[in-house]
């Protein structure tokens, strides 16, 4: 883990934000919402759309970043999201991919890259199903066969 992300000049990592309804929303260093919310006893309609530092109170229109690297490192993230058959680092396809591990509803697989020594995690969610074959004995009635024409009857217009 590389740590938190964002950082107030006062060295501060943690922040708030009101909402409309003058709730005070926290924030972690990593930009992550953290739990529950605050009703503030007084409105203060100019400070939505704005984070304020926990500690001194400095207001920012987003979140201020830590540091370039951490800034680095995300924008690589996105990258590789388009990207996949080469490392993030340093855009090489020669990669190296171990096996795939699976939990409830995601799998993962461990990547290396054989240039530049980067490490990383793929991360897959499942995003769809295409079914090719089942049995027909579990189809509901009525679906598998054509529903049947009457030729004497008439059509109107």
């Amino acid at each position: 883990m590389r740590g938190n992300m964002f950082k107030c000049e006062c060295g501060s990592e943690e922040f708030y934000a009101h909402t409309a309804e003058t709730m005070a929303v926290k924030y972690d260093g990593d930009g992550e919402e953290l739990d529950g919310g605050e009703i503030m006893d007084v409105e203060r309609p100019a400070w939505n759309k704005a984070y304020h530092c926990i500690k001194c109170e400095k207001a920012y229109s987003e979140l201020p970043p830590k540091d370039p690297e951490a800034e680095w490192i995300k924008s690589r993230e996105r990258y590789y999201l388009t990207h996949s058959s080469c490392c993030p680092i340093c855009d090489s396809e020669n990669i190296s991919a171990g096996s795939i591990d699976m939990g409830d509803d995601s799998a993962w697989q461990s990547v290396t890259c054989m240039e530049c020594g980067a490490e990383w995690t793929d991360i897959y969610n499942l995003i769809g199903v295409d079914i090719d074959n089942y049995p027909t004995d579990r189809v509901p009635k009525g679906i598998l066969e054509p529903e049947k024409v009457d030729p004497n009857k008439e059509f109107k217009k």
